[in-house]
């Protein structure tokens, strides 16, 4: 026979694998400032594209665009010179960096830094 306190454990457990589940499902995208053009001529627009959530874990997924004009490469920065994505490296007109729900907040793959706004601009090849 079970007595109540024998299930406590995995109860808790199972109470907090729920919680941190749900806070990867409570981002907006109004917690990142997608920064617009600030009269810089190679400052250009930032954007976003909210993705289906993850299919593993169910977590919330949103892409940041930089968009560069024809003949220009895009580049991307966090949180105002704290670094861009792996994505830069590719030296393209679009930069698009996947940032995923985590705690609550956006992350950029598993770097341990929120992103809470996102800049671009252009240059010539």
């Amino acid at each position: 026979m079970m007595t109540s306190g024998t299930c406590a454990v995995p109860i808790l457990v199972l109470l907090e694998i729920n919680r941190k589940t749900d806070a990867c499902k409570t981002c907006t995208t109004a917690q990142v400032s997608f920064d617009k053009a600030n009269g810089d001529p190679m400052s250009i627009d930032s954007s976003f594209r909210v993705e289906a959530p993850d299919p593993a874990t169910g977590c919330l997924r949103l892409t940041a665009i930089c968009a560069a004009q024809p003949g220009f490469f895009g580049f991307m920065e966090f949180n105002i010179n704290q670094g861009g994505p792996q994505e830069n490296l590719d030296v393209v007109q679009v930069v698009e960096a996947l940032l995923e729900c985590r705690n609550g907040a956006w992350y950029y793959r598993d770097i341990p830094v929120q992103v809470t706004s996102v800049q671009c601009i252009q240059v010539p090849p």
